[in-house]
């Protein structure tokens, strides 16, 4: 069956899914919240899916930017060996994550709270599914099949709705949810399986495994480095606050939906047209004109919800999570950093080793600065570390780029907006922060 849709990028593409998957995922914590389940059964939900994505984030994230850097140097054709490839690392890493959780069987099964292990094997499956199954819209992007990942985008993320929402809606506990979840990622490995059969050849490729890996675990590093934000500040909730806290603070810590998800789309979509050096001109300017174009949409959203945030969040979820209203402003300074995309030039580039050895040195910092700030001011202490060390990353981006391979900060960004924007921005915060 062909559908007939509107031609657009793959970078629109990627950014669509990544709104609609947000929007899955919001609307799932808006009917936890009108549901009849407690806060702390709710921070249940939360911690299963705080602990699948801690055992399993930086490796799904370390692996597809290789993979995307990687992909379009080998020559492409239907029966393409390297997505069967790809398939199988991800399926290893899945298995390995599962181990550590299973390791780990005393520890969070308690914060799981149940009495049965099936909450517990239930998260082992889910992360073990989650690796493979995140490759389908990353394998569309490489084919430059824009309106696939749009198919997938509207069937698999509303099967997540449905699963995990419907049980919820019934009343049937948050046992059900995991299930759902569950479910969701047999839903998408079929896909992928269906994937596999109609475009890749079934043979093993160790030249492409070795390179893949090579160029991967350093950006793994970076990601397990650098990347652990969310994982160290809610490992840091969790020492000093309650469950209540901790679920108070997951649902402000979310930052602005549509920076994170347009901004990583945009990012992934862009690693791989840096593959030709010679031809790097071609992708800066993009990069420069859709930063500027996302910063004009991005920018005033930002500062409507910086307004109406301390109103939205009591009326949205219940009056219980009022507090992480002021959480979720602090995230909202994130805006600074994310639209400055010199990372993604680095990771185009394979200038990897060099992003891990920034990575290290700056996960260093963000722990420290997290414990003194969160005993000085509480749980904000631990949300204005993470927009600090965002910020110092991308500076320190910048000038390497700038020194060492001749590429201005002016090649990639406009700074009159960017200037302009972040100056209302820190006003209006500051306004926010001291009135309300």
């Amino acid at each position: 069956m062909n559908l007939k849709l509107p031609v657009i990028g793959n970078v629109a593409s990627m950014q669509i899914y990544q709104l609609v998957r947000f929007g899955v995922i919001f609307l799932i914590s808006i009917l936890l919240t009108k549901s009849s389940l407690s806060t702390d059964v709710i921070g249940r939900y939360e911690f299963f899916l705080f602990a699948a994505g801690m055992v399993s984030y930086f490796w799904l994230s370390g692996m597809i930017n290789s993979f995307l850097s990687l992909a379009r140097l080998y020559p492409q054709s239907e029966k393409n060996p390297l997505y069967f490839n790809m398939f199988l690392v991800m399926l290893a890493f899945g298995l390995l994550a599962g181990l550590l959780l299973f390791m780990a069987y005393g520890k969070v099964s308690s914060r799981l709270g149940v009495e049965s292990n099936a909450s517990f094997y239930l998260l082992i499956g889910y992360v073990i599914l989650s690796g493979p199954t995140s490759l389908i819209e990353h394998f569309y992007l490489v084919r430059n099949e824009s309106s696939r990942i749009l198919v997938y985008t509207w069937i698999s993320l509303p099967v997540q709705l449905l699963l995990v929402g419907a049980p919820i809606l019934a009343g049937f506990g948050i046992e059900s949810a995991f299930v759902g979840l569950v479910g969701s990622m047999i839903f998408r490995l079929g896909w992928m399986l269906f994937f596999l059969v109609r475009h890749s050849r079934f043979s093993i490729d160790k030249s492409f495994i070795i390179r893949l890996l090579s160029t991967g675990w350093p950006l793994i590093i970076v990601a397990l480095l650098g990347g652990a934000t969310q994982y160290i500040d809610g490992s840091i909730i969790t020492a000093y606050f309650d469950e209540k806290s901790f679920a108070v603070f997951r649902y402000g810590a979310r930052e602005l939906p549509f920076v994170v998800l347009m901004a990583n789309a945009f990012s992934n979509s862009m690693v791989p047209a840096f593959s030709n050096r010679e031809e790097i001109q071609i992708p800066l300017q993009s990069i420069r004109e859709k930063t500027t174009r996302l910063m004009h949409i991005l920018f005033p959203i930002t500062f409507l919800l910086l307004i109406s945030s301390n109103w939205l969040y009591p009326r949205i979820f219940n009056p219980e999570f009022s507090e992480a209203a002021g959480i979720f402003n602090i995230y909202l300074l994130l805006i600074s950093a994310k639209l400055v995309f010199a990372q993604t030039i680095l990771y185009g580039i394979r200038k990897n080793v060099f992003v891990m050895n920034v990575s290290i040195i700056l996960t260093i910092l963000h722990v420290v600065a997290a414990l003194i700030l969160v005993q000085v001011i509480g749980i904000e202490g631990v949300a204005f570390t993470s927009v600090i060390i965002n910020i110092i990353e991308k500076i320190v981006f910048a000038h390497y780029l700038s020194r060492k391979e001749h590429i201005s900060l002016r090649q990639y960004l406009e700074p009159r907006w960017w200037i302009f924007y972040n100056s209302l921005l820190i006003i209006l915060f500051i306004l926010v922060y001291n009135f309300n």
